[in-house]
């Protein structure tokens, strides 16, 4: 908030008096509310006012009350408890100057777009500010753009996370490495929307006079019984390593800058390209200071740190995820995930499936995908769920996922909350193409091992979204 960082950024900015701002800001408060243009069309009454504070506590208190790691799904944070609301997010959406709050981790298509709408030339120099909260979790959407999760159902609980953040990773690696896959996906979607900025400003001629800065406040580390967040010896070269690109007004050129830059080096280095004096002291220097910190600092909940700025294991960090993914198609996750990945491209049809009795299958629990049986349509992609296996069944358990009868991934539970056993599947975009198309989820019968059986545990229709 402001009363925490006076003297930030944005208050400097503002303070110049010399430019238009576009700031979006889903989750901090650090510009100046005067900004904020938009306003609720008709101020509700007290009693208004108190019923919708107790509706919004409502949905919220059970998140306060309750474990992280809690098994019912809580009901979604209202707008109202970010300061927004449908209504508010409508008339701010023409605006092209002001103070945005949307919603972390919804809206984050409408945010893009209406970003882009800001990007433009105006009587007086313009300064945007842009928190994309991507590639962060809840991972949404494929490199396209698409959703494969309906806006709103995605969690900030990942597959298989422990602890009340779900910030730990199980030992299972498989479903770490489902994960990394999904995670990776929306880099490549935050890719494709960073070239769109790009584009929008040589399409307004602003591109060669602009001061451009991208970068994020932290990485994320994907590796099994470690946090995804807090650092440790064995994490942190996934963790400290995040991207700061900036190109200069007229800058042509780019090149690498291997000296140790931190995050409080970006206000004085702005101030300093757009001619602003500092009234009081920074803890950071401008980049093009030649003289650097030999040491990075690292904050984070629990405490700080004191590291190397080179830090060790940084090519074997990059050397792992080669090894898992390549440099090719992430369409699907890597092989290594699946447990049958040579039964893959065969059809169902080679295998014998079995009839089993209802009270011999085991308690299945599909989270996502919504499941619309009256139109028999499948609305998301991501097919999850938990299975809580009979007394007489085994843990791990196996199950098969099969698209048009033909056999697409497969994977081991993992244990999740409250001993379940929890599975994820990812169905690739092109199968949405192919729609519609019959999915089916299988268990194997491990009762013979040298001919495996498949039991049908639930099956429908993936129905073409026009």
């Amino acid at each position: 908030t402001e009363a925490n960082y006076p003297g930030n950024l944005l208050q400097l900015i503002h303070a110049s008096g010399a430019y238009d701002m576009s700031v979006f800001e889903p989750i901090t408060r650090l510009c100046p509310a005067v900004l904020n243009r938009v306003r609720a069309a008709v101020s509700p009454r007290p009693m208004q006012r108190i019923s919708g504070l107790l509706l919004t506590l409502i949905d919220v208190y059970p998140r306060l009350l309750f474990p992280g790691d809690t098994p019912v799904e809580l009901p979604v944070i209202p707008k109202a408890w970010f300061g927004a609301s449908d209504e508010l997010v409508e008339s701010q959406r023409h605006l092209k100057t002001g103070l945005f709050h949307y919603q972390p981790g919804l809206d984050r298509d409408l945010q893009l777009d209406h970003c882009l709408d800001c990007l433009r030339p105006t009587d007086r120099p313009l300064f945007c500010f842009f928190h994309t909260l991507l590639p962060h979790i809840p991972w949404t959407h494929f490199p396209s753009g698409r959703h494969y999760i309906e806006n709103g159902n995605g969690s900030f609980f990942p597959e298989g996370g422990l602890g009340d953040l779900g910030e730990t990773w199980p030992a299972d690696e498989a479903i770490v490495l489902r994960n990394e896959h999904r995670y990776l996906l929306q880099v490549e979607f935050t890719d494709r929307f960073l070239g769109r900025v790009l584009d929008k400003l040589e399409a307004t001629g602003l591109i060669d006079r602009c001061l451009l800065v991208v970068t994020a406040d932290h990485g994320v580390s994907f590796r099994p019984s470690r946090s995804r967040r807090v650092p440790d010896a064995e994490n942190i070269a996934d963790i400290l390593n995040v991207p700061l690109f900036i190109k200069r007004p007229g800058q042509t050129d780019g090149r690498i800058d291997d000296r140790n830059v931190e995050s409080i080096d970006l206000l004085p280095t702005v101030a300093e390209e757009l001619g602003i004096t500092l009234t009081e002291p920074v803890d950071g220097t401008s980049v093009t200071e030649e003289r650097r910190r030999p040491r990075k600092t690292l904050y984070f909940e629990t405490g700080m740190t004191v590291v190397e700025p080179r830090v060790p294991r940084l090519e074997a960090a990059v050397g792992r995820r080669l090894a898992a993914f390549g440099t090719g198609s992430r369409d699907e996750p890597p092989r290594s995930t699946a447990s049958r990945p040579d039964w893959h491209g065969r059809a169902v049809q080679e295998f014998s499936l079995v009839a089993a009795p209802a009270s011999e299958l085991p308690d299945l629990t599909l989270t996502t995908p919504k499941l619309d049986v009256e139109h028999n349509r499948i609305t998301e992609l991501l097919v999850s769920g938990t299975v809580r296996p009979r007394a007489r069944q085994e843990s791990p358990v196996e199950i098969v996922l099969a698209a048009g009868g033909i056999i697409r991934d497969s994977c081991r539970t993992y244990r999740g909350n409250w001993g379940n056993e929890g599975f994820s599947f990812l169905l690739p975009e092109s199968i949405a193409q192919a729609a519609p198309i019959e999915i089916e989820l299988f268990l194997i019968d491990p009762s013979d091992a040298a001919e495996p059986k498949l039991v049908r545990l639930r099956q429908w229709t993936l129905q073409s979204e026009d």
